[in-house]
């Protein structure tokens, strides 16, 4: 029901469980993700995630299937998020079931289990749509379409297909398929795990390593990394004292720069100075016995030449104030989001997104809006207050009998009023930030499909009215302290009026009479007005003091190591030379190594495949690689407190991440950060397109001609698609790339990286989403485009790494092996070889 239909019929029976292509995981535990919605079963549960090959994983990850998944899945790996999607599909217990690839992102052995076990095993017996370019299941279909182009283009068995003349077995790679009747047994698959792992401890001093995976082990079940794993979003920073008035300071930095404050502030006093003395020279105007030697007509003119000055000061206030509002908006927003661009990405994986959305949008809109505006009324309420009262007073030095009380009133007034309403102000400002998190993470991907196919719909809605009270009442409550503040300083505005006509009657001429009157019923009103303006004032500061946070507390990502740093020549890397050495990391503080002791070197020009078991840490290698997790202490940012959202420092008693890297023989710690990521080509295992034209994505430098761009396209087996759109290069994005595919999005990230030239490429899973015909074509590509580049070539399909010089195998955390795929397919004991070996059965 997501696209609207033009013509036909669409009938079901049944209720439907969808997998999109994309796996779409909410943020929530694994086990929330699998139930969705639905009452758990414990043994319901435990077979679907044996089905589904997830009992392993569930040793690996600190909190088992309870660990905490955060936006997007971005603890897990990509094997692991299809196969937490399948597990919800099949624990619903659907009549249709819509796979749309669930294969693609898990090993070719994993990959068989599910179909064996879960597909055709568990599910058989449902109707099941399998989209897939994994041919060799296509045998055991009942219904096999072939699609081209939108259309159908022949249907029937496989069988029935190949007597049309329809010959599938040539894309079929022939040591995937299954040559006898048999299932892969997940104990199998643990039992070749358990080799590979068994055989990283004879290469090394066996007792040492022993030791480690002892220590590993009983980090695993240590309470703090369990806790650790079921905890990945920090809370919010919540602050409950006053508003200091460095922050005052610091936001009146912004509007005026230095060398104009000084005069700023003469402007607001010598304005402060007319506004108040026109009001007593008014009052001077009405009497004959105060400065009587100056006739009518000159008092009349004086204050008429009083009022055009005050009207050019205000003129002058109004242009300062436009431009020092523009300045503040400007600087405020440049360094918030200078900022959340530096920050590393364990800060953003921690860190909800709707949190960072509502700093953007709530809180800087309050201060763009009214902070200014607010702030230099409650200053000019100020003065104009003590300017009320020294008239009256000099005047009438008893009203200060009346006044000064009244002001100690005001005062309590204000202290009751504001404490509270800041308080709510912050809870409110908080209380947003869900809604925006639930509502990014509903219609990002395929969120809204996956609801709607479920019939989740009320349950999403519920949650969102939820958080949406929540705010509410936050919002109402800030919001009724106003009418109370403004009951009590009404009632103390009128015992001090009252008290002036009272002495004023007994004491005072008509003209000084009418003066206080004046400067008495001012003094109430900015007295009223000012508990309100400046209570909104600091309510308003917190949202500023929350920017601010985010300005000046965030962790930052350390541009180079300032130990003997290294400016490399503009050729470097040169030749892409690839050195881990003693490599151990984790993604967060109280988690386990997900890299451990790993150490290899890729010379220059080599094609590396890398392969293991999913969660092997295949995709972790690229981490370190781009210093998206610092190996050297010094450079690592500082840490956010997941109990206070408060930054804190390292644990001195937690073993930090260690070892490093070299490319061309120069650590890249030394490097300026932004240097090494421009010298290394990635393609992501998640596709990443941006908003804005084919072109730019292409050739974000805008270094290319069209032609280049052209034959790069063709090389990607994308000419004909965009060819054939109606804008062609100049065709918009959508946000995502929603309107490619998945595979189409991998080509086109394919093609940014032939086109950034970098002398080291990193393929991670690249052509898990295209078919194996055109997965053929791609490696092709990479022989001839990429010949003198270092190429690493992370993938779980292993006919697409057996041309690579060397296969690197990965296996829990460490490198199981590396060398020649002649000599590692020729030793009986090579994990590579078991792996190969376990497609055939």
């Amino acid at each position: 029901g997501d696209i609207e239909r033009q013509s036909g019929e669409v009938k079901y029976d049944g209720q439907i469980a969808y997998c999109p292509q994309t796996p779409w995981i909410n943020n929530n535990t694994v086990q929330g993700n699998i139930t969705f919605g639905s009452v758990y079963d414990e043994l319901k549960y435990n077979e679907v995630i044996h089905v589904c090959a997830l009992e392993p994983d569930f040793q690996i990850l600190p909190a088992g299937d309870m660990t905490a998944i955060g936006e997007k899945g971005v603890n897990l790996s990509g094997g692991q998020k299809a196969r937490i999607q399948l597990a919800r599909a099949v624990y619903s217990d659907r009549d249709i079931y819509i796979l749309d690839d669930p294969l693609s992102a898990v090993d070719a052995h994993v990959g068989r289990f599910l179909f064996d076990e879960c597909i055709d095993g568990r599910l058989k017996g449902k109707t099941r749509l399998l989209m897939t370019n994994q041919l060799q299941f296509l045998e055991k279909a009942n219904n096999v379409i072939l699609l081209k182009s939108g259309r159908i283009i022949a249907q029937g068995t496989y069988a029935e297909l190949n007597a049309q003349g329809i010959d599938l077995s040539k894309y079929i790679i022939k040591n995937m398929k299954k040559k006898k009747e048999e299932v892969i047994n997940i104990d199998e698959e643990n039992k070749i795990i358990n080799e590979i792992e068994n055989q990283i401890i004879q290469e090394g001093d066996e007792q040492v390593l022993q030791q480690q995976s002892n220590e590993e082990r009983k980090d695993l079940k240590d309470a703090s990394a369990i806790q650790a794993g079921k905890q990945i979003h920090t809370e919010e920073e919540f602050e409950t004292q006053s508003v200091p008035w460095s922050q005052y300071w610091a936001f009146f930095c912004t509007v005026i720069p230095s060398f104009g404050r000084p005069l700023y502030a003469l402007l607001i006093v010598v304005l402060e100075i007319f506004q108040v003395g026109q009001n007593w020279w008014l009052g001077i105007i009405g009497s004959n016995t105060i400065i009587p030697q100056v006739s009518y007509g000159w008092k009349i003119g004086i204050y008429a030449l009083a009022i055009l000055i005050l009207v050019l000061l205000l003129l002058i206030h109004a242009i300062v104030a436009a431009f020092g509002q523009k300045r503040s908006n400007w600087i405020i927003h440049n360094r918030l989001l200078d900022t959340i661009m530096k920050s590393p990405s364990s800060f953003f994986d921690t860190t909800p997104m709707g949190r960072i959305l509502n700093r953007l949008t709530g809180d800087l809109t309050m201060v763009d809006l009214n902070l200014y505006t607010l702030f230099s009324g409650v200053l000019m309420m100020i003065m104009g207050f003590i300017g009320q009262v020294v008239i009256v007073a000099i005047d009438t030095p008893v009203f200060l009998a009346i006044g000064i009380p009244a002001m100690i009133v005001y005062y309590i007034i204000n202290k009751f009023y504001l404490r509270a309403s800041r308080n709510f102000q912050r809870m409110e400002s908080i209380s947003k930030s869900p809604i925006f998190s639930l509502y990014g993470e509903t219609v990002t991907g395929a969120g809204l499909s996956t609801i709607r196919a479920f019939k989740l719909e009320d349950v999403w809605r519920l949650k969102f009215e939820k958080l949406v009270d929540q705010w509410a009442v936050r919002f109402v409550l800030f919001m009724q302290g106003n009418p109370w503040a403004a009951l009590y300083a009404s009632i103390a505005s009128t015992v001090l009026m009252g008290s002036v006509v009272i002495l004023g009657w007994f004491y005072m001429s008509a003209a000084t009479l009418s003066i206080a009157i004046m400067a008495a019923f001012t003094f109430t009103f900015l007295g009223t007005t000012l508990i309100q303006q400046s209570t909104w004032t600091e309510s308003q500061m917190t949202c500023f003091g929350r920017i601010q946070f985010y300005s000046t507390k965030l962790p930052q990502e350390v541009r180079r190591s300032q130990i003997k740093p290294i400016v490399p020549k503009k050729s470097w890397p040169k030749y892409g030379k690839v050195q881990f050495k003693n490599v151990s990391f984790r993604y967060r503080s109280k988690l386990p190594y997900v890299l451990n002791d790993v150490n290899f070197t890729f010379t220059g020009g080599e094609k590396i495949g890398v392969c293991g078991r999913t969660g092997a840490g295949k995709s972790s290698l690229l981490f370190p690689l781009f210093r998206l997790v610092e190996l050297d202490p010094k450079l690592q940012p500082t840490m956010i407190d997941v109990n206070t959202g408060l930054p804190i420092e390292q644990d001195p008693n937690e073993e930090p991440n260690k070892g490093k890297i070299l490319i061309d023989g120069k650590d890249i710690s030394k490097i300026d950060l932004s240097r090494v990521r421009r010298s290394i080509a990635i393609i992501p295992q998640d596709p990443t397109l941006f908003t804005g034209t084919l072109r730019y994505n292409l050739d974000i430098a805008n270094k290319c001609s069209d032609d280049r761009v052209w034959e790069v396209l063709s090389m990607v087996e994308m000419r004909d698609v965009i060819s054939a759109l109606p804008l062609g290069l100049d065709t918009q994005v959508a946000e995502g790339g929603s309107n490619f595919s998945a595979g189409q999005r991998q080509l086109i990230c394919f093609g940014r990286a032939i086109l950034n030239n970098c002398r080291i490429v990193v393929m991670d899973e690249a052509t898990a989403s295209v078919d194996v015909e055109t997965d053929a074509k791609i490696q092709k590509t990479i022989r001839e485009q990429f010949v003198d580049k270092t190429v690493i070539i992370i993938a779980h399909r292993l006919h697409t790494i057996m041309n690579s010089d060397r296969i690197m195998v990965m296996a829990d955390g460490r490198v199981s092996e590396l060398d020649t795929p002649a000599n590692l397919l020729g030793s009986e004991n090579s994990a590579f070889n078991k792996l190969v070996k376990s497609l055939d059965h």
